[in-house]
Order: C-alpha cells, then structure tokens, then sequence
C-alpha cells in the first residue's frame, strides 16, 4: 500500500497503474485512449469494451491490407478475444515490413488494451485461484523435466518456466495438464 496525499492508504490497483502506463504513450490510438480511460475511471474493463478495444486493431491492420478476424475463447478461464490474421505477401516487400507494421498497430490498440483487460482484479483473482486448482499436475508436469515449483508461485513465474519446459521438451505442461485451455481458430473464421 502506498500514502496518498492525505495520509490515508492507497490500495495499489493494477488495472489502473496498467492504464496509465497505456495512457501516457503518445503514440496510443485515440480510440483505444477513450477505451483505456473509461476502464481506468471505472476500474474495470468490461467485456465489450474489451471487444470494441481489439475492433481498434482490427481496422488498422485493415487500413494496410491485412485482413483479421476475432474468435472468442476462453484463457485460463477467462473470457478472451483471440485474432487469427490473413497474411498476404503481396500487400508486403518482405516479412519484416509485415512485421514492423503489424507491431505498430499492436503497440497502438491491440498491446494496451490487453494488458489493461488482462489486469483486472477480477482476471487477477481468477489467475490465482486457477493456480491453486492446477499447481498439483503442474507441479508432477514439470518434475517429470527436472523442474520443481514452490508453493507459492506467481502466474508469470508459472508461465516463463512452462515455456522453458516447452522449448527445451517441446512438451506444454499448461495445455497437457489443463491449466491453459487448448483454444483451435474456428475452421469457419474465414467463411
């Protein structure tokens, strides 16, 4: 906890410090500031304006010819938008113009928007409570790969060393064990 200016304590919030992170980027889409500010003053972000902050994305990646549709899915049992991207080498002198385009539209709506959903305390409870129902099968996962797991781990410390397990085994303890859902793009997203 921190004083604020008053003397009373201020309850440290991750959604908010992740927005005004999000906020103070000059370079953040004016649409996903609107976004962004609605669920700092709110303190949450609720779903569709989840959905309306990744449209942002969307329509720049469609501004350079990039065509990319949405699919929801579920994340560590959380409701989540995932993107599958039509690439087109045409549209493109190489990969790395691709590339560089692609993160610019991310850093300005996708990136931002995301971080600040994904802070939430609600998705932050969830997190933790779904690392307590599979830090058991986890934990046997990762042992069978010489790695063990203290009791209290944080979701991120989880997740680095699943993917060190993963690039090493090429085995994914999060999707073996059911702790990550294993979430295919829908056959029909390009219909």
């Amino acid at each position: 906890m921190v004083d604020s200016s008053d003397g009373s304590p201020e309850i440290y919030d991750p959604l908010v410090m992740a927005a005004e992170q999000a906020l103070a980027s000059e370079s953040l889409d004016p649409a996903a500031r609107q976004v962004i500010q609605h669920a700092a003053d709110t303190g949450a972000m609720n779903y569709e304006d989840y959905k309306q902050g990744l449209d942002i994305y969307i329509e720049c990646m469609a501004n350079v010819g990039v065509e990319v549709r949405m699919y929801e899915a579920t994340d560590f049992g959380i409701p989540a938008i995932r993107m599958a991207e039509r690439y087109m080498p045409e549209v493109f002198s190489d990969d790395a113009e691709y590339f560089s385009v692609r993160m610019n539209c991310a850093n300005t709506s996708y990136f931002p928007i995301e971080t600040v959903y994904q802070s939430q305390p609600s998705v932050i409870d969830a997190k933790a409570e779904r690392i307590n129902r599979y830090l058991p099968a986890l934990s046997e996962c990762l042992a069978e790969f010489g790695v063990s797991m203290p009791e209290s781990v944080t979701f991120d410390e989880i997740m680095q060393t699943i993917a060190q397990v993963l690039n090493e085994s090429g085995v994914a303890c999060d999707r073996e064990t059911g702790f990550r859902e294993t979430t295919s793009v829908p056959t029909d997203i390009w219909d």
